[in-house]
């Protein structure tokens, strides 16, 4: 994120420092207009102590607590296909995806009433999915450490008469 902003002092400003307790420091581009342009900031709170330094040695702090939530997790499916429909004539079904950082578990569950988890989060698969003729519905959540959700609802038509032709 960018942060800005001024300071003033009769005898002039010669510098602007900052410094988080995450240990990142720097110094501010421009003087009385000052500017951060690219302060990295993690979920959680970050503390940014600015500290502008006047010609005659004397200098003044001012502390900003800086809020940023994790993000939402995040779940994508990549195999057998990124659709969210499809036919199959394959009796079993194995899924593969990736998720967000945030993500702690992937969990599934089919209309059939199979359920399960994932192997891995970051990169994970689900395999042995059962199907059954016709269509399957298969729900996909990936939650983080704080209960929040991504959900994805695949529709499977699982067609046998595919497989004899």
């Amino acid at each position: 994120m960018a942060v800005s902003g001024t300071a003033s002092h009769s005898s002039g400003i010669v510098a602007v420092r900052w410094s988080t307790d995450a240990g990142a420091s720097g110094v501010a581009e421009g003087a009385q207009r000052w500017n951060i342009p690219s302060l990295q900031v993690t979920p959680g709170t970050t503390t940014l102590t600015v500290t502008a330094f006047a010609a005659s040695g004397e200098s003044a702090s001012a502390t900003l607590s800086i809020a940023r939530r994790s993000p939402m997790p995040k779940l994508t499916v990549a195999s057998p296909t990124t659709e969210t429909r499809w036919t199959t004539a394959d009796k079993t079904l194995t899924l593969r995806g990736t998720a967000s950082e945030s993500v702690a578990q992937i969990l599934w569950s089919a209309d059939s009433g199979a359920s399960g988890s994932a192997s891995g989060v970051s990169s994970w698969t689900i395999s042995g999915v059962a199907l059954v003729p016709g269509v399957n519905r298969i729900t996909l959540t990936a939650q983080d450490a704080a209960g929040r959700t991504d959900r994805q609802v695949l529709t499977v038509t699982y067609t046998p008469q595919l497989a004899k032709r």
